[in-house]
């Protein structure tokens, strides 16, 4: 794949432009799609090129260049390690709205489906409904044990893997 606009290894100035549907920035780097967990629509990163296809690429974040005003803290201490929550990064409006989108986008590319717009008339995709406290709860949770160094851990599993993280997790408290 040596035609390609980027190279495994490589670091890269990527503008982000939107976001997937497990929740990677969907970056552009010389019209070349990379995926970078971590990074809002908005931003521009200096990202470091994972691996590639001929169509896109997976790349991670190692430095924000310009921060979206979309960007908050996450609340919860294992953020970072844990795949429980992948869009904590992104202010509370901003999740809905991402919601919003996954559930427009999926109407139109896999319903084959007309999404009203401002432009023309079609199926109506409300706002997605909030809530007063959306924290500590889960409509699911996994939590797998282990052993570690000869001793029992449980948690959850880090994201794209079967490695434990352990800690508290802040937005559901009874995780151990």
């Amino acid at each position: 794949m040596a035609d390609l606009p980027v190279k495994i290894g490589q670091q890269y100035e990527a503008e982000i432009i939107g976001i997937s549907h497990d929740g990677e920035g969907v970056g552009s780097v010389n019209g070349f799609t990379l995926f970078v967990a971590g990074a809002p629509p908005g931003e521009r990163a200096l990202v470091r090129v994972e691996h590639v296809k001929k169509q896109y690429g997976h790349a991670r974040l190692l430095e924000l260049v310009e921060e979206s005003v979309e960007r908050v803290m996450p609340v919860c201490g294992i953020y970072e390690g844990c795949g429980g929550c992948q869009l904590q990064h992104l202010s509370y409006e901003a999740q809905l709205r991402v919601k919003r989108q996954q559930v427009v986008d999926n109407l139109q590319r896999i319903g084959k489906l007309d999404v009203a717009g401002e432009a023309f008339e079609g199926i109506v995709v409300h706002p997605t409904l909030g809530m007063s406290d959306p924290w500590r709860y889960r409509n699911k949770a996994q939590v797998p044990f282990g052993e570690e160094r000869g001793g029992l851990i449980g948690g959850f599993y880090a994201q794209g893997s079967h490695r434990i993280i352990q800690g508290k997790c802040k937005t559901n408290p009874d995780h151990p």
